[in-house]
């Protein structure tokens, strides 16, 4: 919890710097509210980071099938943190392969794409990151990832555009028109 304590500093300093001395002094309904600030806002940053501190090892299981069966998680949504801004990253994260001889269970796909959200990253490392995983983990004939996402940075700062973002990233041996209107009808 060290780590929290140091963290908790920061934050206080900042709320010091940026708003006591500006905008709040003198204020004791914010001054009460933001009180507990600094220690909630440094542990949910130590959650939304906790990535860093798990192992992206996924056990991948014998596979005996044939054919080109698409094996997907569609439409799961994760939050990350931009490395530029420090700022939220909402993103839709769909993910398929095409077996080979290892598949991951079921559970396996959501958890990883969760496991490498919480670390700062960029919307298209992700991508990449993500399949290099996919890949490592099962050898498949093929893989493809579609990030959707919904950048803070873009949207209350800067260009203030409700846009999105979208990456698709693929390997191999695999239909990415099929994959996209299997995300589309999804999403």
């Amino acid at each position: 919890m060290r780590n929290v304590k140091s963290i908790v500093k920061v934050y206080e300093e900042l709320i010091d710097k940026l708003l006591k001395e500006r905008w709040i002094e003198g204020n004791k309904h914010l001054e009460r509210v933001l009180k507990r600030t600094p220690r909630r806002a440094a542990k949910a940053l130590l959650e939304l980071l906790e990535g860093y501190r798990k192992d992206f090892k996924v056990a991948a299981f014998p596979y005996a099938g044939t054919g080109d069966q698409l094996v997907t998680c569609i439409g799961h949504t994760v939050y990350t943190i931009c490395p530029h801004h420090l700022l939220p990253v909402e993103m839709v994260v769909s993910v398929g392969y095409v077996p080979r001889h290892k598949v991951l269970g079921l559970s396996k796909l959501p958890r990883l794409i969760d496991s490498l959200a919480h670390t700062l990253s960029l919307q298209e490392e992700f991508a990449s990151e993500l399949l290099r995983l996919i890949n490592t983990a099962v050898s498949p004939k093929g893989a493809v990832v579609h990030v959707r996402g919904k950048h803070s940075c873009v949207r209350a700062r800067g260009a203030r555009s409700t846009s999105t973002t979208e990456t698709l990233m693929a390997v191999g041996e695999v239909d990415k028109e099929e994959f996209l209107c299997l995300v589309r009808s999804a999403l």
